[in-house]
């Protein structure tokens, strides 16, 4: 066995974390509540480094953990590797990365969540071996989307978050509204017309 990685996902209410292996097999897995999120920073990023240290000590013997990978929710800049406003985790323009890889003295790779998971179903699970991937998660507090596609670069995934907050009304009054929504579907209609009837069934579906 020549080395595993040790890979967490920062939700605002779970962590979870598992070993994984060149092959990216799972040899062992691990889940933790996440602190609230009006604690200090510094909680959840301690939460954080005692997963990695648990992790590692469950790989098997002779599997060094050569690397950590981090996907966390919110907005993030992943070429600085920096969580810019992680709401859900109480964050606001933390190094994250950096900060793990001082603590762990390890190389960390950085990433958004919904982005991290559509580039693993594209690679690994479900749309392995599909021209384009359309990822729809399931998540607390909101909705995201990742598209992935022929001119995929590492961190290019598109998303786009909601926040479902139906106790305010809309800051743009009820004409603002009307007009947000006649725009969308608008903008709808243009998208049908360009990419053409909607494929039907999965048979269909998978062999685009």
């Amino acid at each position: 066995m020549t080395g595993c990685v040790v890979a967490l996902d920062v939700g605002g209410t779970t962590i979870k974390g598992a070993v994984v292996d060149h092959d990216a097999a799972v040899l062992s897995r691990r889940r933790r509540p996440t602190p609230p999120r009006d604690t200090a920073p510094d909680e959840v990023l301690a939460a954080i480094l005692a997963m990695v240290d648990e992790l590692a000590a469950a790989a098997p013997a002779g599997a060094g953990v050569r690397a950590v990978g981090l996907a966390v929710t919110g907005i993030v800049d992943e070429r600085r590797g920096i969580a810019v406003h992680s709401q859900n985790v109480g964050w606001r323009d933390v190094p994250v990365r950096s900060l793990v890889e001082q603590a762990t003295g390890l190389p960390v790779g950085f990433g958004h969540d919904v982005r991290a998971g559509a580039l693993a179903e594209w690679r690994l699970g479900a749309g392995r071996g599909l021209q384009d991937l359309v990822f729809v998660p399931a998540l607390h507090g909101g909705g995201a989307v990742g598209r992935l596609g022929r001119r995929h670069r590492p961190g290019a995934a598109r998303h786009r978050r909601r926040e479902r907050r139906r106790d305010r009304p809309c800051r743009r009054g009820p004409r603002g509204a009307v007009r947000l929504r006649r725009a969308r579907l608008r903008r709808g209609r243009r998208l049908r017309r360009r990419r053409g009837p909607p494929l039907r069934g999965h048979d269909r579906t998978a062999g685009r």
